[in-house]
């Protein structure tokens, strides 16, 4: 049997994906049970979930600041 069939829907590619851009970092835990995904690719995608979220607070902030 091949392995893919055997993931939950939850697991899926794309669900990961569309849950970053609704969830940002909340989708985590997620992504770490996931367990199609290799330990390389859970910290790479970690780290890029936290670098886009400091990200957008960073540009909210000046926005908002930049409005008083």
């Amino acid at each position: 049997m091949d392995k893919k069939q055997n993931v939950v829907w939850y697991f899926q590619t794309p669900v990961l994906i569309v849950s970053f851009f609704v969830m940002g970092v909340f989708m985590l835990p997620l992504l770490w049970y996931a367990p199609q995904c290799s330990q390389s690719k859970k910290i790479s995608y970690t780290v890029f979930a936290m670098v886009t979220t400091l990200g957008v607070c960073l540009v909210l902030t000046s926005v908002c600041v930049g409005r008083r």
